[in-house]
């Protein structure tokens, strides 16, 4: 609920009028996978969140990624920031026409 209310914000202050934007949607898994575990991170036992800020582009890709907290490991936070990259979206939509879209993520990294 607190996501959605963050959400909504940021678009009233970017000033969009008209209709509400339709969120985008994730085509790809958004999974955080073994593979994607730095191995070195692996075997120091490193273990964290790293909290982003991203836009979806009104053609589904992820820019202007930014660090808002670190896991306090810098190859967790590299790890976050890679694997959010790689991300792709149908673009949020409004009135018809792909728009941008900020959004903000919690990456976890957890040993087992």
């Amino acid at each position: 609920m607190r996501r959605a209310l963050l959400l909504a914000f940021a678009f009233a202050s970017s000033g969009c009028v008209g209709m509400s934007p339709e969120p985008p949607l994730a085509i790809i898994s958004h999974a955080v996978t073994a593979a994607d575990y730095p191995a070195e991170s692996i075997r120091l036992h490193e273990q964290g969140a790293t909290r982003l800020s991203y836009l979806v582009q009104a053609d589904g890709t992820v820019g202007q990624l930014k660090i808002l907290d670190s896991s306090g490991s810098e190859r967790l936070d590299q790890a976050a920031t890679e694997l959010v990259r790689k991300w792709r979206f149908r673009p949020a939509m409004q009135n018809g026409a792909a728009v941008t879209w900020q959004e903000i993520v919690n990456v976890a990294f957890v040993l087992n």
